[in-house]
């Protein structure tokens, strides 16, 4: 039965896996912030979970804080349309392939953190040449870009180093 609940914050819980999470939220077809912050979720291994149709009103996952060190491939799924805001800081991922893992499916991302991670790089020309509506990156680590173009180097331009790390050297 499909409700009319559009937050859903089950963050500080010690919820371990996303199995636990299904059953709280599946069938919310308006859910727009889901707040998964602060548990002990350690992997994002359920495809089907941000892969339904449940979530195409979605603009904000928050998993910051959690113990994440392994997404499977196509865990965020195209029918993540209306995804604005996705925050997998402070877990220990040590490495995000963004095709792979589906992120780059995220046509809405408008802003990604990534701080906190082992995440030592990450390829800039595929986050400004994929993800287009990204205006924010927070991210702890190096953007390696190899230009082959003026018009790939224009719009590196458009994803600035000092605005990625600005964020970071506040705290």
């Amino acid at each position: 039965e499909t409700s009319l609940i559009t937050t859903i914050d089950l963050s500080n819980n010690k919820l371990k896996s996303l199995d636990q999470v299904k059953k709280l939220v599946m069938n919310q077809k308006f859910l727009t912030d889901l707040d998964l912050s602060y548990n002990e979720i350690e992997r994002i291994d359920d495809d089907y979970l941000f892969n339904t149709t449940d979530f195409v009103e979605l603009s904000s996952l928050n998993l910051n804080d959690n113990k994440i060190n392994f997404i499977r491939p196509n865990s965020f799924g195209s029918n993540l349309l209306s995804l604005i805001a996705l925050n997998l800081s402070n877990n220990k991922l040590s490495n995000i392939d963004l095709r792979e893992s589906g992120i780059l499916n995220l046509i809405s991302l408008k802003t990604m953190d990534l701080r906190g991670s082992s995440i030592k790089s990450l390829d800039k020309s595929t986050i400004v040449n994929e993800l287009l509506s990204l205006e924010r990156l927070l991210f702890d680590g190096e953007l390696l870009c190899e230009p082959n173009n003026v018009d790939m180097m224009q719009n590196i331009c458009r994803l600035n180093e000092a605005e990625v790390n600005r964020e970071t050297r506040r705290e």
